[in-house]
């Protein structure tokens, strides 16, 4: 679909639904006997369904183009703005925020929100990470490796020195 790379802008064309009604318009007249044969008397219904279908076509073809466009766009703001290592659904979460919030506005307005909100995103995204990091090599679980949530740590604690131990498990009446 086309568009132009330097500006993102969509060059298939919006579709007119009048000019399309017109072509056809123009064609019932000048060959009245190409038209189906129920047709032939009263064209009007025959111009409705030809405009309404070729209308939702060049539509779909103008929305696809536009669609490609946008994620053109967006992929150049993941550059642009060095986010493009972000896991895909947070990268979406930025894309879809900013445009509910300043797309009326304009691709202008959309790439100022981008240099406000992308640095803030990611050293967030930054500090999330370093957080789950474990603090020692021990082998056992740890928050990341499990869904399980026993604090900061996982499910052992450090200990003076280099290795840790399990917390210690409540004691079975026996």
């Amino acid at each position: 679909m086309p568009y132009d790379p330097d500006t993102f802008k969509n060059l298939y064309p919006f579709p007119d639904r009048s000019k399309i009604r017109q072509s056809f318009e123009d064609f019932c007249r000048e060959n009245p006997q190409e038209l189906p044969k129920e047709f032939r008397t009263n064209s009007r219904v025959w111009i409705d369904e030809q405009t309404k279908q070729t209308y939702n076509h060049e539509r779909q073809l103008f929305n696809e183009s536009q669609k490609e466009a946008d994620k053109a766009w967006q992929k150049h703001q993941e550059k642009e703005h060095s986010f493009e290592n972000l896991p895909e659904s947070l990268k979406q979460k930025i894309h879809s925020r900013i445009w509910e919030d300043n797309h009326s506005g304009g691709y202008t307005d959309m790439r100022n929100q981008y240099i406000d909100l992308v640095p803030l995103v990611v050293e967030a995204y930054e500090l999330g990470k370093k957080s789950m990091e474990p603090s020692c090599n021990c082998g056992q679980e740890t928050l990341i490796d499990s869904k399980r949530y026993n604090g900061p740590r996982g499910n052992h604690t450090r200990v003076a020195g280099e290795d840790c131990s399990p917390r210690s498990k409540p004691k079975q009446n026996t």
